[in-house]
């Protein structure tokens, strides 16, 4: 394959342009490109980075599991493992250090906003189920309110006896919602 050339299907060759132009018709270009660039600079940081080091050891205690873990220690079945994995074991010993730079670099990104991030987002992550019961005369809500809350009757009897929502047959059920979505006067009334 030469280098104008950057992939062989069916033993027709199809050129890097070629590739390009069929990512943009199925607008996938930019998921494309944001995947090289999320790649490129994750590399750039974990190996730019002094704090975080790898020694051979490690590596090789590392492979070796895998290899025991997935029945490799045959030297022939391992190369061939490799093969069929497009890697040889100069590649797969990369992946194996960029792996494990990656697992040391990643709670040094996150765990100084991790805090911080989990509670501007806790409004979205808490979640809350909602039931409803839809009258169209404000006084009958209203009796209907004391009702349950003088525990006069439960909620899922009125819902049945009076609503006029298409939600009676599941006794006004509306399931799980994300506070964050709720209207700011709902969520302040269910807080």
């Amino acid at each position: 394959m030469d280098s104008a050339n950057f992939l062989m299907v069916d033993e027709q060759p199809i050129s890097f342009n070629q590739a390009i132009h069929y990512l943009q018709e199925s607008e996938k270009l930019g998921t494309f490109i944001g995947a090289i660039l999320h790649q490129h600079i994750l590399e750039k940081e974990i190996y730019q980075s002094d704090a975080i080091t790898v020694d051979n050891s490690t590596i090789d205690e590392i492979i070796q599991r895998f290899r025991s873990a997935n029945q490799l220690e045959n030297p022939a079945e391992f190369q061939q493992w490799l093969q069929q994995n497009g890697m040889n074991d100069e590649t797969f010993r990369r992946k194996v250090m960029r792996d494990l730079k990656l697992h040391q670099f990643m709670p040094r990104v996150a765990e100084p906003k991790l805090q911080e991030t989990f509670i501007n987002q806790k409004v979205f992550l808490d979640r809350v189920v909602l039931s409803r019961l839809v009258v169209d005369q404000r006084e009958l809500a209203e009796e209907l309110k004391c009702q349950v809350l003088e525990q006069e009757a439960s909620f899922a009897e009125l819902v049945q006896a009076h609503s006029i929502a298409g939600d009676r047959a599941n006794q006004g059920h509306l399931g799980a919602v994300s506070r964050g979505e709720l209207p700011d006067g709902l969520r302040a009334l269910i807080d």
